[in-house]
C-alpha cells in the first residue's frame, strides 16, 4: 500500500506540475524543488508507517504466544490423563487403528491407516516422497490428532496419556534439527535437565561425537551458536542422537536421523544403537537402504497407505 501511494503521489505530482509548467504558472525549477522537498516529507512519514506495521505484526506474535501459554495439559473437560505408560515384558508395541488424518481437510495423508510396529524390536519405515512418512512421526509425538482413528501405545490411546509420559517414553530424531544458542553440553543435557556430566559424557560417545567435542578448545563448553551455525548438518544430527540416547525412552524414533553421516560414522552409530536400545521400539524411516540394514521388520508406505507389513527380507517377494 506504501508503495502505490508513493506512485500515485509522484504521477500526480509530475503530471499536474507538468501542466502548470506548460501554462507558464510555474517553472521546471519550482517543480523539481517541490519534488525533492516532497521526498524529504515522504521519507519521515514512510518510516512511521513502517513503524506501524511492525508494531501490528509484534501484537500478532505476542498474542500467539499467549495461546500457546494457555494450552492446558489436560484434556478439555478435566479427564484425568494415564500417569504412566503400561509395562509389558517385551517393550512398548505401536499401533494404527484405522488412522485417518490431513493437514488439509479434503487432502487425506492417512485414509484408515492401519500398521502395527512391534515392540522391543527395530521397523524400518519406506516409501515415495508424500507417503507420509514424516507425518506419522509427527502423529506418534501427538504434535498433531487424527482426525479419526486411534494411536496406541501398549494399548493406551496416546489422547488418553499424560503429555510429560509421552514425552519421556518417545523420542525422535528428525530432519528438522533445533539447537541453542548455549554450549554443547546443555544442548545435549536439554533431553534430560537433571542428567549428570557423565551421562552426557557418555550419550555423546554413543553418538560418535565425544572425539569432535575434544577437538574444540572449550570442549563441552563451547557455545555453537544460534541453531547450531557453528557446527556442521552431521554434527548437528549427532548431537540430537545424543540427545535421544541421554533421554533413555522406550521408543526411540529415527527420521532421516543419519542423511548427514558418512558411511563409517553411520556404520558405528548403528551398531551403538543396537547395543544401548536393546529390548527398545526402534522407528527408522529413511531412503537410504544402508540406514535400514539390520531392521527386523519392513512397513511400506504408498498411496493407498500401508502396502506392506512384514519380515524386512520378505518385502521383494511380496512386491
Amino acid at each position: 500500500m506504501p508503495v502505490f501511494f508513493i506512485i500515485v503521489n509522484t504521477l500526480v505530482v509530475f503530471g499536474y506540475g507538468g501542466l502548470l509548467v506548460r501554462s507558464g504558472s510555474i517553472t521546471i525549477g519550482t517543480l523539481v524543488a517541490f519534488s525533492i522537498y516532497q521526498g524529504r516529507v515522504f521519507g519521515p512519514l514512510q518510516g512511521l508507517m513502517d513503524g506501524f506495521m511492525a508494531l501490528q505484526k509484534s501484537r500478532v506474535a505476542i498474542q500467539r504466544v499467549r495461546e500457546m501459554y494457555d494450552i492446558q495439559p489436560n484434556q478439555p473437560g478435566g479427564e484425568s490423563l494415564l500417569p504412566k505408560l503400561p509395562r509389558t515384558e517385551h517393550g512398548t508395541r505401536i499401533e494404527f487403528k484405522s488412522v485417518s488424518f490431513g493437514y488439509v481437510s479434503d487432502q487425506p495423508v492417512f485414509s484408515g491407516l492401519n500398521i502395527d510396529i512391534p515392540a522391543g524390536e527395530t521397523t524400518a519405515l519406506i516409501g515415495p516422497s508424500g507417503s507420509g512418512k514424516s507425518t506419522l512421526c509427527h502423529l506418534l509425538m501427538r504434535l498433531f490428532d487424527p482426525q479419526s482413528g486411534r494411536i496406541l501405545l501398549n494399548g493406551v490411546d496416546l489422547r488418553k496419556m499424560n503429555s510429560a509420559v509421552l514425552r519421556r517414553n518417545v523420542s525422535i530424531v528428525s530432519q528438522d534439527i533445533y539447537l541453542f544458542h548455549t554450549s554443547l553440553r546443555e544442548n545435549i543435557r536439554f533431553a534430560r535437565p537433571d542428567a549428570s556430566d557423565e551421562m552426557v559424557l557418555n550419550a555423546a560417545k554413543a553418538a560418535c561425537l565425544h572425539d569432535f567435542i575434544e577437538t574444540l578448545p572449550d570442549g563441552y563448553e563451547t557455545i555453537i551458536g544460534d541453531r547450531g551455525v557453528r557446527v556442521s548438518g552431521g554434527q548437528k544430527q549427532r548431537i540430537c542422537i545424543a540427545r535421544a540416547i541421554l533421554a533413555d525412552p522406550t521408543v526411540l524414533i529415527l527420521d532421516e536421523a543419519t542423511a548427514f553421516l558418512d558411511t563409517a560414522v553411520e556404520s558405528l552409530f548403528r551398531k551403538t544403537v543396537e547395543e544401548l536400545m536393546a529390548g527398545r521400539t526402534i522407528l527408522v524411516v529413511s531412503h537410504r537402504l544402508s540406514a535400514l540394514t539390520g531392521a527386523d521388520h519392513l512397513i511400506v508406505l504408498g498411496e493407498e497407505g500401508a502396502i506392506y507389513q512384514g519380515p524386512f527380507d520378505g518385502y521383494s517377494q511380496a512386491e
